[in-house]
Protein backbone atom coordinates (compact mmCIF):
# COMPACT_ATOMS: atom_id res chain seq x y z
CA UNK A 1 0.00 0.00 0.00
CA UNK A 2 1.93 3.33 -0.83
CA UNK A 3 1.97 6.09 1.57
CA UNK A 4 0.64 9.19 1.40
CA UNK A 5 2.88 12.22 0.42
CA UNK A 6 2.46 15.54 2.47
CA UNK A 7 2.98 18.79 0.29
CA UNK A 8 4.51 21.66 2.49
CA UNK A 9 4.63 24.94 1.21
CA UNK A 10 6.86 27.69 2.58
CA UNK A 11 4.86 30.86 3.80
CA UNK A 12 5.69 33.22 1.22
CA UNK A 13 4.69 30.49 -1.08
CA UNK A 14 1.49 30.02 0.53
CA UNK A 15 0.69 33.23 0.83
CA UNK A 16 0.75 33.60 -3.39
CA UNK A 17 -1.29 30.08 -3.63
CA UNK A 18 -4.28 31.39 -0.89
CA UNK A 19 -3.60 34.65 0.67
CA UNK A 20 -7.20 34.57 2.37
CA UNK A 21 -6.16 31.04 3.92
CA UNK A 22 -3.02 32.75 4.86
CA UNK A 23 -3.70 35.67 6.85
CA UNK A 24 -7.12 33.72 8.42
CA UNK A 25 -4.94 31.13 9.84
CA UNK A 26 -2.52 34.41 11.52
CA UNK A 27 -5.91 36.51 12.31
CA UNK A 28 -7.40 33.75 14.12
CA UNK A 29 -4.05 33.35 16.62
CA UNK A 30 -4.31 37.33 17.22
CA UNK A 31 -1.41 37.52 15.04
CA UNK A 32 -0.57 39.11 11.37
CA UNK A 33 1.99 37.04 9.30
CA UNK A 34 4.51 40.00 9.67
CA UNK A 35 4.05 39.71 13.36
CA UNK A 36 2.94 43.00 13.73
CA UNK A 37 -0.07 44.38 16.21
CA UNK A 38 -3.14 44.72 14.22
CA UNK A 39 -2.63 49.07 14.74
CA UNK A 40 1.18 49.06 14.57
CA UNK A 41 2.50 50.77 11.81
CA UNK A 42 6.33 50.02 10.60
CA UNK A 43 9.08 52.72 11.13
CA UNK A 44 9.70 55.12 8.75
CA UNK A 45 13.17 55.86 8.14
CA UNK A 46 13.99 59.01 5.56
CA UNK A 47 17.64 60.51 4.99
CA UNK A 48 17.54 63.88 3.08
CA UNK A 49 20.26 64.58 0.44
CA UNK A 50 22.33 66.73 -0.45
CA UNK A 51 22.73 69.60 -3.41
CA UNK A 52 25.29 68.30 -5.85
CA UNK A 53 26.93 70.09 -8.98
CA UNK A 54 24.37 72.50 -9.69
CA UNK A 55 23.42 71.85 -13.41
CA UNK A 56 21.10 72.76 -16.21
CA UNK A 57 19.66 69.00 -15.18
CA UNK A 58 20.34 69.39 -11.13
CA UNK A 59 18.72 67.26 -8.01
CA UNK A 60 18.09 70.91 -6.01
CA UNK A 61 16.59 68.41 -3.30
CA UNK A 62 16.10 64.72 -2.51
CA UNK A 63 15.28 62.08 -0.02
CA UNK A 64 15.73 58.17 0.70
CA UNK A 65 12.77 56.62 2.64
CA UNK A 66 12.99 52.78 4.10
CA UNK A 67 10.04 51.24 4.97
CA UNK A 68 10.29 48.13 6.12
CA UNK A 69 11.75 46.00 3.27
CA UNK A 70 10.91 48.86 0.77
CA UNK A 71 13.18 51.64 -0.44
CA UNK A 72 11.74 54.79 -2.16
CA UNK A 73 14.01 57.20 -3.27
CA UNK A 74 12.69 60.50 -4.56
CA UNK A 75 14.71 63.72 -6.32
CA UNK A 76 13.42 67.27 -7.29
CA UNK A 77 14.53 68.34 -10.15
CA UNK A 78 14.03 72.30 -11.71
CA UNK A 79 11.95 73.68 -14.58
CA UNK A 80 11.57 76.95 -15.40
CA UNK A 81 8.16 78.57 -16.80
CA UNK A 82 6.93 81.89 -18.75
CA UNK A 83 3.92 83.78 -16.74
CA UNK A 84 1.19 86.00 -18.23
CA UNK A 85 1.64 89.03 -16.92
CA UNK A 86 -1.67 90.21 -16.20
CA UNK A 87 -2.55 94.41 -15.41
CA UNK A 88 -3.35 94.02 -11.63
CA UNK A 89 -6.03 96.91 -12.11
CA UNK A 90 -7.94 94.94 -14.61
CA UNK A 91 -7.24 91.37 -13.80
CA UNK A 92 -9.84 89.50 -11.58
CA UNK A 93 -9.66 88.57 -7.81
CA UNK A 94 -7.59 85.05 -7.46
CA UNK A 95 -9.61 82.41 -5.32
CA UNK A 96 -7.55 81.30 -2.17
CA UNK A 97 -6.42 78.51 -3.97
CA UNK A 98 -4.51 79.76 -7.23
CA UNK A 99 -2.25 80.99 -4.32
CA UNK A 100 -1.04 77.45 -4.41
CA UNK A 101 0.45 75.22 -6.96
CA UNK A 102 2.03 71.40 -6.71
CA UNK A 103 4.97 69.44 -8.18
CA UNK A 104 4.68 67.42 -11.60
CA UNK A 105 6.00 63.67 -10.18
CA UNK A 106 6.91 60.59 -12.27
CA UNK A 107 6.96 57.43 -10.50
CA UNK A 108 8.70 54.37 -11.26
CA UNK A 109 7.87 50.76 -9.44
CA UNK A 110 10.95 48.83 -10.21
CA UNK A 111 9.76 45.31 -11.34
CA UNK A 112 12.35 44.01 -13.79
CA UNK A 113 10.75 45.42 -16.57
CA UNK A 114 10.69 48.31 -18.80
CA UNK A 115 7.74 49.75 -20.64
CA UNK A 116 4.56 52.19 -21.01
CA UNK A 117 3.55 53.62 -16.67
CA UNK A 118 1.42 50.64 -15.02
CA UNK A 119 -2.03 51.45 -13.87
CA UNK A 120 -0.95 52.12 -10.52
CA UNK A 121 1.64 53.98 -11.16
CA UNK A 122 -0.09 56.53 -12.97
CA UNK A 123 -2.78 56.33 -10.23
CA UNK A 124 -0.17 57.31 -7.65
CA UNK A 125 1.36 60.34 -9.75
CA UNK A 126 -2.63 61.83 -10.08
CA UNK A 127 -2.89 61.25 -6.23
CA UNK A 128 0.20 62.83 -5.12
CA UNK A 129 -0.22 65.72 -7.78
CA UNK A 130 -3.41 66.11 -5.87
CA UNK A 131 -1.63 65.56 -2.24
CA UNK A 132 0.71 68.66 -2.59
CA UNK A 133 -2.10 70.74 -4.28
CA UNK A 134 -4.60 70.61 -2.08
CA UNK A 135 -2.34 70.75 1.65
CA UNK A 136 -1.57 74.38 0.22
CA UNK A 137 2.21 73.76 1.29
CA UNK A 138 3.76 75.17 -1.85
CA UNK A 139 3.08 78.55 -2.22
CA UNK A 140 2.93 79.84 -5.36
CA UNK A 141 4.99 83.17 -4.98
CA UNK A 142 7.70 80.89 -2.68
CA UNK A 143 8.96 79.63 -6.92
CA UNK A 144 9.37 83.29 -8.22
CA UNK A 145 12.65 84.02 -10.34
CA UNK A 146 14.29 87.22 -10.05
CA UNK A 147 16.98 86.45 -12.74
CA UNK A 148 20.38 88.51 -12.79
CA UNK A 149 22.56 89.67 -15.59
CA UNK A 150 26.05 88.61 -16.16
CA UNK A 151 28.29 91.29 -17.23
CA UNK A 152 31.22 91.31 -19.08
CA UNK A 153 34.14 94.08 -18.89
CA UNK A 154 35.06 94.55 -21.98
CA UNK A 155 38.40 96.52 -21.26
CA UNK A 156 39.56 93.40 -18.99
CA UNK A 157 37.11 90.68 -20.52
CA UNK A 158 36.32 90.02 -16.49
CA UNK A 159 32.85 88.39 -16.19
CA UNK A 160 30.50 89.29 -13.55
CA UNK A 161 26.96 88.13 -12.23
CA UNK A 162 24.60 91.04 -10.75
CA UNK A 163 21.50 90.61 -9.43
CA UNK A 164 18.89 93.62 -9.12
CA UNK A 165 18.01 92.90 -5.39
CA UNK A 166 21.61 92.42 -4.20
CA UNK A 167 21.08 94.91 -0.69
CA UNK A 168 25.03 95.65 -1.40
CA UNK A 169 24.66 97.11 -4.69
CA UNK A 170 24.42 101.28 -5.02
CA UNK A 171 21.83 103.26 -6.46
CA UNK A 172 24.65 103.96 -9.06
CA UNK A 173 25.31 100.50 -9.64
CA UNK A 174 21.89 99.54 -9.89
CA UNK A 175 21.41 102.40 -12.44
CA UNK A 176 24.80 101.42 -14.59
CA UNK A 177 23.05 97.86 -14.76
CA UNK A 178 19.48 98.55 -15.84
CA UNK A 179 21.07 101.38 -18.37
CA UNK A 180 23.72 98.80 -19.64
CA UNK A 181 21.58 95.82 -20.30
CA UNK A 182 18.03 95.09 -21.62
CA UNK A 183 16.33 94.55 -18.54
CA UNK A 184 13.41 91.30 -19.58
CA UNK A 185 10.07 92.60 -18.49
CA UNK A 186 8.62 89.05 -18.64
CA UNK A 187 7.80 87.09 -15.66
CA UNK A 188 9.42 83.70 -14.53
CA UNK A 189 9.01 81.09 -12.16
CA UNK A 190 10.19 77.75 -11.30
CA UNK A 191 8.58 74.86 -12.19
CA UNK A 192 9.42 71.50 -9.55
CA UNK A 193 9.67 67.65 -11.30
CA UNK A 194 9.42 64.93 -8.67
CA UNK A 195 10.86 61.66 -10.08
CA UNK A 196 10.36 59.44 -7.60
CA UNK A 197 11.75 55.41 -7.92
CA UNK A 198 10.48 52.68 -5.63
CA UNK A 199 12.15 49.22 -4.76
CA UNK A 200 11.00 45.90 -3.04
CA UNK A 201 7.32 47.11 -3.44
CA UNK A 202 6.05 45.44 -0.29
CA UNK A 203 2.08 46.27 -0.17
CA UNK A 204 0.19 49.76 -0.74
CA UNK A 205 2.62 52.90 -2.02
CA UNK A 206 0.84 55.93 -1.47
CA UNK A 207 1.73 56.66 2.20
CA UNK A 208 5.49 55.77 1.68
CA UNK A 209 5.77 58.10 -1.83
CA UNK A 210 3.81 60.98 -0.11
CA UNK A 211 6.42 60.61 2.77
CA UNK A 212 9.38 60.50 0.48
CA UNK A 213 7.67 63.47 -1.52
CA UNK A 214 7.35 65.84 1.51
CA UNK A 215 10.87 65.01 2.94
CA UNK A 216 12.58 65.70 -0.62
CA UNK A 217 10.67 69.27 -0.57
CA UNK A 218 11.95 70.04 2.82
CA UNK A 219 15.48 69.50 1.44
CA UNK A 220 14.85 71.89 -2.02
CA UNK A 221 17.40 74.53 -2.63
CA UNK A 222 16.38 77.15 -5.24
CA UNK A 223 19.37 78.23 -7.00
CA UNK A 224 19.79 82.10 -8.55
CA UNK A 225 18.90 82.39 -11.95
CA UNK A 226 20.83 84.91 -14.15
CA UNK A 227 20.72 85.93 -18.30
CA UNK A 228 23.47 85.37 -19.79
CA UNK A 229 24.55 86.28 -23.69
CA UNK A 230 23.63 83.54 -26.11
CA UNK A 231 26.21 84.78 -28.49
CA UNK A 232 23.52 85.26 -31.62
CA UNK A 233 22.38 87.99 -33.03
CA UNK A 234 18.92 88.95 -31.91
CA UNK A 235 18.32 90.02 -35.41
CA UNK A 236 19.29 86.23 -36.74
CA UNK A 237 15.89 84.55 -38.26
CA UNK A 238 16.76 81.33 -38.47
CA UNK A 239 14.43 79.15 -41.06
CA UNK A 240 11.65 76.53 -39.39
CA UNK A 241 10.16 73.71 -41.75
CA UNK A 242 7.14 71.74 -40.09
CA UNK A 243 4.86 69.74 -41.85
CA UNK A 244 4.88 71.16 -44.99
CA UNK A 245 5.20 74.90 -43.35
CA UNK A 246 7.97 77.35 -44.26
CA UNK A 247 9.08 80.17 -41.29
CA UNK A 248 11.56 82.13 -39.24
CA UNK A 249 12.32 81.72 -35.66
CA UNK A 250 13.32 84.77 -34.10
CA UNK A 251 16.53 83.93 -31.84
CA UNK A 252 16.92 85.22 -28.23
CA UNK A 253 19.68 87.17 -27.38
CA UNK A 254 19.92 85.77 -24.17
CA UNK A 255 19.65 82.55 -22.63
CA UNK A 256 19.03 81.32 -18.55
CA UNK A 257 21.58 79.77 -16.80
CA UNK A 258 21.98 78.21 -13.21
CA UNK A 259 24.37 79.88 -10.91
CA UNK A 260 26.64 77.33 -8.94
CA UNK A 261 26.90 79.35 -6.32
CA UNK A 262 25.39 77.23 -3.88
CA UNK A 263 25.84 80.14 -0.97
CA UNK A 264 23.21 82.26 -2.54
CA UNK A 265 21.00 79.42 -3.02
CA UNK A 266 17.38 79.86 -0.86
CA UNK A 267 15.46 77.23 1.09
CA UNK A 268 11.98 76.17 -0.57
CA UNK A 269 9.27 78.30 1.07
CA UNK A 270 7.17 75.94 2.41
CA UNK A 271 3.40 76.22 4.43
CA UNK A 272 5.35 74.54 7.53
CA UNK A 273 2.08 74.46 9.61
CA UNK A 274 -0.18 72.40 6.80
CA UNK A 275 2.64 69.52 6.30
CA UNK A 276 0.45 66.55 6.55
CA UNK A 277 1.08 62.28 7.25
CA UNK A 278 -0.96 59.73 5.15
CA UNK A 279 -2.30 56.41 7.31
CA UNK A 280 -3.76 53.41 5.65
CA UNK A 281 -5.54 50.97 7.00
CA UNK A 282 -7.49 47.74 6.00
CA UNK A 283 -10.68 45.92 7.05
CA UNK A 284 -11.15 42.17 7.03
CA UNK A 285 -13.26 39.67 8.59
CA UNK A 286 -11.73 37.06 10.80
CA UNK A 287 -13.45 33.73 10.38
CA UNK A 288 -14.90 32.99 14.03
CA UNK A 289 -18.22 32.59 15.50
CA UNK A 290 -17.96 36.14 17.24
CA UNK A 291 -17.86 37.55 13.55
CA UNK A 292 -15.27 40.17 14.69
CA UNK A 293 -13.09 42.87 11.98
CA UNK A 294 -10.13 43.42 12.49
CA UNK A 295 -8.53 47.20 11.33
CA UNK A 296 -5.39 46.81 9.91
CA UNK A 297 -2.60 49.58 9.92
CA UNK A 298 -0.43 49.75 6.81
CA UNK A 299 -0.79 46.48 5.17
CA UNK A 300 1.98 44.42 4.55
CA UNK A 301 2.63 41.74 2.29
CA UNK A 302 0.70 40.29 -0.47
CA UNK A 303 -2.11 38.28 1.66
CA UNK A 304 -3.09 41.12 3.42
CA UNK A 305 -3.10 43.69 0.67
CA UNK A 306 -5.12 40.62 -1.19
CA UNK A 307 -7.52 39.91 1.33
CA UNK A 308 -8.37 43.65 2.73
CA UNK A 309 -11.00 44.59 0.36
CA UNK A 310 -12.51 47.37 2.62
CA UNK A 311 -9.83 50.35 2.72
CA UNK A 312 -9.02 53.78 4.55
CA UNK A 313 -6.62 56.28 4.12
CA UNK A 314 -6.40 59.55 6.00
CA UNK A 315 -4.10 62.37 5.66
CA UNK A 316 -3.74 63.88 9.16
CA UNK A 317 -1.30 66.73 10.26
CA UNK A 318 -0.78 67.81 13.91
CA UNK A 319 -3.77 69.86 14.37
CA UNK A 320 -6.11 69.20 11.38
CA UNK A 321 -7.57 66.50 9.39
CA UNK A 322 -7.25 66.70 5.95
CA UNK A 323 -8.37 64.11 3.54
CA UNK A 324 -10.49 60.47 4.19
CA UNK A 325 -11.38 58.23 1.44
CA UNK A 326 -13.15 54.55 2.14
CA UNK A 327 -13.11 52.12 -0.53
CA UNK A 328 -15.94 49.37 0.94
CA UNK A 329 -15.61 45.79 -0.14
CA UNK A 330 -15.95 42.54 2.00
CA UNK A 331 -15.99 44.28 5.60
CA UNK A 332 -18.33 46.89 6.89
CA UNK A 333 -16.79 50.23 7.92
CA UNK A 334 -18.32 51.57 11.14
CA UNK A 335 -18.65 54.64 13.11
CA UNK A 336 -16.58 53.13 15.90
CA UNK A 337 -13.99 51.38 13.42
CA UNK A 338 -13.70 55.24 12.01
CA UNK A 339 -12.91 56.63 14.74
CA UNK A 340 -10.10 54.15 15.73
CA UNK A 341 -8.49 55.20 12.71
CA UNK A 342 -8.63 58.67 12.33
CA UNK A 343 -7.71 59.00 16.44
CA UNK A 344 -4.46 56.56 15.16
CA UNK A 345 -3.86 58.34 11.81
CA UNK A 346 -3.60 61.81 14.16
CA UNK A 347 -1.15 59.86 17.01
CA UNK A 348 1.18 58.92 13.73
CA UNK A 349 1.27 62.59 12.20
CA UNK A 350 2.22 64.14 15.87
Amino acid sequence: MASEQLIVFPPSVLARISPELTLQRHLSQGLRPSLREFTEFRQVVASQGNLGNVSTDAVVGSSVVKHGGCHVFCGITLGISEVNNLDEDFAAAEPESSKYTSVYPVVEVARGRQGAPSDEEQILLQKLYNFVYHLRILPYLSLDIKPGYEIKDEASGEVSIIYPDDKSLSEDEILTLFSTVNVSKKQHKFALYAHIKVFSRDGPLFDVVSHALINALKNVSLPRIYLADSGVDPNVRVPVRSRGNFGHLDQLSSTFCIDSNKEIATPLQLNEDELATSSSFGLVEIDDAAGQVALLADLEGEAEEASCESKINIVASKKNLKHVSIAGGGANVTLDTLRKAISLAYERAA
